[in-house]
């Protein structure tokens, strides 16, 4: 009778807790996606009202401010959006020709410019390396578009290629007009890899022949039909060419909410998950809720604030929930470039990105940098019914710590199908899973905090 009342008494409690944990995380998640947060975007009042509640959660419990004595937020700012004003001049001779933006070229790439009179030089399909040694301080012209298949592709002269050479302007020449960049306000995507040291535009073909005669132009296309390595490295160019540009940018700020838990001793370790988000798409009428990208990592992080409060540690551990982490991990970025600890006693950093659908109980994680083997610790694996499985990270908030060498551990359920769609949404969030996640990763932090792998 006594052990049928503990069985009963125990599963009771472990319902209770786990409905506690269930309606914390959902409490956060229902918040994070509500439509008056509108996508979380970097700079909007979806944005602010995010980093309000974070700093209202984290004063809930034992995390101090540690960047500001009065507040929790980190603020930094960002390029977000720019356009371009220009107008780009070709001069042969005593002929002059003024073409237009939108119309004739774009710009994909440049800073404010006033460039007068630069020699040009054509390369084509840039597929003789020989060309390089024509293009130093010039504008280069060549073709957009490729004639070799995929796999060929690498053997064109590249973009790096060309900057290292010393050009100083790429002119690709497309088909046709709808083939040029929109000159509307642009998003800055910085993901990509931008190189900012050379100027690129986007030409008519059209216009090519303002740099060489119709003949050479012929001459060159039909022998790429026929056999590219026929073709001529560079024709040069009697043009030069008058380019005048101003870039408008439009600044937003934003910021990373950071707390403290105190620890004994002078080493760190560091909890991170992104709270931004894509925002809205006005043409649609919609928002992106973004409840598994990654309202489900800000709520584990409170989930772990909490779970520490009043827990005696050795380690210090700071609480980052990261701003814009879609731009490009700028939060994340800007805090390791203006690191507040010093580097050497950071023990860890873990990142936790996308961990609100648990399928088949695994969880995806990977870990660089000398980290702390902790994860086969029987310790961890013998403590939880996850199946742990290490893998390549995605690219997230823990990507410039690993490129300033700290350690690293990085959590993820995975690639969903909703990812970056107005479907993900809260109603697909494995509240038990989360609930064995975020206790998965209690037990991590506390054997990095007691140097323990055993």
């Amino acid at each position: 009778m006594l052990l049928r009342t503990f069985f009963l008494f125990f599963f009771s409690f472990l319902f209770f807790f786990q409905s506690f944990s269930q309606n914390s995380f959902q409490k956060d998640i229902l918040f994070l996606t509500s439509n008056e947060l509108e996508g979380r975007y970097p700079g909007s009042t979806g944005d602010s009202l995010s980093q309000q509640y974070i700093s209202s959660r984290y004063s809930q419990f034992d995390i101090f401010p540690f960047i500001k004595s009065d507040s929790y937020a980190q603020k930094f700012e960002y390029i977000s959006q720019y356009r371009f004003e220009s107008s780009l001049q070709i001069k042969n001779g005593t002929t002059t020709e003024e073409l237009k933006q939108s119309r004739d070229f774009g710009i994909i790439h440049s800073e404010n410019e006033n460039i007068i009179d630069l020699e040009c030089v054509f390369i084509g399909y840039g597929i003789g390396r020989s060309s390089l040694s024509a293009v130093k301080d010039k504008a280069v012209i060549t073709y957009f578009s490729s004639p070799l298949p995929s796999k060929g592709k690498e053997k064109r002269i590249s973009k790096t290629e060309l900057i290292l050479a010393g050009a100083k302007v790429i002119i690709n020449i497309c088909p046709e007009q709808k083939d040029l960049p929109k000159q509307k306000e642009k998003k800055v995507y910085r993901n990509r890899k931008d190189n900012d040291s050379i100027i690129i535009l986007s030409l008519t073909k059209n216009h090519l022949d303002l740099f060489i005669n119709e003949k050479e132009i012929n001459d060159y296309d039909s022998l790429a039909a026929i056999n590219l390595s026929l073709l001529p490295s560079f024709i040069e160019s009697t043009s030069t060419i008058n380019l005048f540009v101003k870039r408008h940018e439009k600044k937003t700020v934003t910021a990373n909410i950071i707390g403290l838990k105190k620890g004994k001793n002078d080493d760190f370790i560091i909890i991170g998950g992104h709270y931004d988000h894509l925002g809205k798409d006005k043409e649609n009428n919609l928002f992106y809720p973004g409840a598994n990208d990654n309202a489900s990592g800000v709520a584990t992080l409170l989930y772990l604030a909490e779970k520490f409060n009043n827990m005696p540690l050795n380690c210090n551990i700071l609480f980052i929930a990261f701003g814009a982490e879609e731009e490009g991990f700028l939060g994340s970025k800007y805090f390791v470039k203006n690191l507040p600890v010093k580097k050497e006693n950071i023990r860890a950093m873990i990142n936790i990105d996308v961990v609100g659908q648990l399928r088949n109980d695994t969880l995806y994680y990977a870990k660089y940098n000398n980290c702390l083997d902790i994860i086969k610790s029987p310790k961890i694996v013998n403590n939880s019914n996850i199946i742990l499985f290490e893998k390549d990270s995605g690219l997230s908030d823990q990507v410039p710590f690993f490129l300033a060498s700290i350690p690293i551990l990085y959590f993820s359920t995975g690639t969903f199908k909703q990812y970056h769609s107005a479907e993900d949404t809260e109603e697909l969030i494995n509240y038990p899973g989360m609930n064995q996640i975020a206790e998965l990763i209690f037990d991590v932090i506390k054997a990095i905090d007691n140097n323990s792998v055993n």
